[in-house]
């Protein structure tokens, strides 16, 4: 059962896929564009209809993913000076890129690829869906390029909460224990650690998915306790 928010969903017509970052900045008609995002729409269309025409050098290409980090177009934010962005693959999908400075790179957001690559959280539908991780084309940044969603639990229920019913808020509890359930399934499982409403996020069709594992860890099948307590200002967290 999937909570029932549904959005329009639109396809453009077929023409000529961009082969290289030269196509790209082509007219938008001229390429697949996979309309899904309801929300971040204005954003795309300011970002691809006028300033892929009037500037742009200011876009960036990671692996195929073209981007503004302008903050006009940034959807999101964190600690450690995460950003998160979208971004337009040149298959017409509409995805988001996490921005994190270097030095940190290693830490939080190779370990959240590593979590996101292993085998209970691909498999779960309840897990945000990783496609790229990039450490490398930037001195001063690293990537993590993600599937695009419409906002995290905390925006959706400022926004929709006075409308949902007791059967909705008991389907997205589900949804949450499905994902905690899918962590835990197997070895390695794995700690989440910093789950919160603004990590829970919601998809088009209003559907939730646990994401932010910067933080996350594997634990061995003998361990069934951490002793660690992650500390961020007054947020506490301790998971058995």
């Amino acid at each position: 059962m999937s909570v029932s928010y549904p959005y329009e969903v639109e396809l453009w017509p077929q023409m000529q896929a961009p082969t290289s970052p030269a196509n790209i900045f082509a007219p938008l008609g001229q390429r697949d564009w996979i309309q899904v995002s309801v929300k971040h729409r204005e954003k795309f269309e300011r970002l691809f209809i006028e300033v892929w025409g009037s500037d742009p050098k200011s876009i960036t290409i990671i692996n195929g993913n073209a981007v503004c980090f302008k903050g006009e177009f940034a959807i999101g934010s964190g600690s450690y000076g995460t950003e998160v962005y979208i971004c337009l693959g040149f298959d017409g999908i509409e995805r988001a890129i996490k921005r994190l400075p270097k030095l940190l790179c290693e830490k939080f957001l190779k370990n959240e690829r590593n979590i996101l690559n292993s085998r209970n959280a691909v498999e779960s539908p309840r897990i945000v869906n990783y496609c790229f991780y990039d450490d490398t084309s930037n001195p001063d940044f690293g990537y993590l390029i993600l599937n695009l969603y419409e906002q995290n639990l905390e925006e959706f229920i400022k926004e929709k909460g006075e409308w949902m019913t007791e059967s909705h808020a008991r389907e997205m509890i589900r949804q949450v224990l499905q994902g905690l359930k899918a962590l835990h399934a197997r070895e390695p499982r794995i700690l989440h650690r910093d789950l919160k409403p603004t990590n829970i996020l919601v998809d088009v069709y209003g559907d939730l998915l646990l994401s932010d594992f910067g933080i996350g860890r594997f634990f061995p099948g003998q361990g069934i306790l951490t002793r660690y307590i992650f500390n961020i200002y007054i947020h506490r967290i301790c998971k058995v």
